[in-house]
């Protein structure tokens, strides 16, 4: 009988310990991200000199908000699958994604050259435009 209720302390002991460690890793890492979006070297100011573009008006997201977005917003997944597939290929920093209503952009860098793709929010979700 000592064994099973040792058991069971050391089992909840340990659950709990995971729980708190989990979490607590998810909530370091969302603080980190609202960090890294403020520290993150493709800025407002530097993507628009860089790329020759006008982002007055829009916001950015790291990577990871998107994700945690599409949960409400299921419009994002297809932007997620378009980011997804360019950094299968290999992205050396997190993307960032600059969006204002049904226009996008998406900094990453490959190779060590940063790259702007830009996207649009059709009928069918958000596309590559060309």
């Amino acid at each position: 009988m000592r064994k099973r209720i040792r058991l069971v302390s050391l089992t909840g002991t340990l659950l709990t310990i995971l729980f708190i460690t989990v979490f607590g890793f998810r909530a370091a890492h969302h603080s980190m991200a609202a960090f890294q979006n403020e520290a993150h070297p493709y800025r407002v100011d530097v993507v628009e000199e860089m790329f020759q573009v006008e982002l007055q008006g829009f916001r950015s997201y790291t990577f990871s908000e998107l994700i945690d977005r599409s949960v409400e917003e299921p419009e994002l997944l297809s932007l997620l699958a378009s980011v997804s597939s360019i950094c299968v290929k290999g992205c050396e920093e997190e993307p960032i994604v600059f969006m204002k209503l049904n226009k996008g952009y998406v900094v990453y860098e490959q190779a060590g050259e940063a790259k702007l793709l830009q996207m649009h929010l059709s009928n069918d979700g958000w596309e590559e435009q060309k």
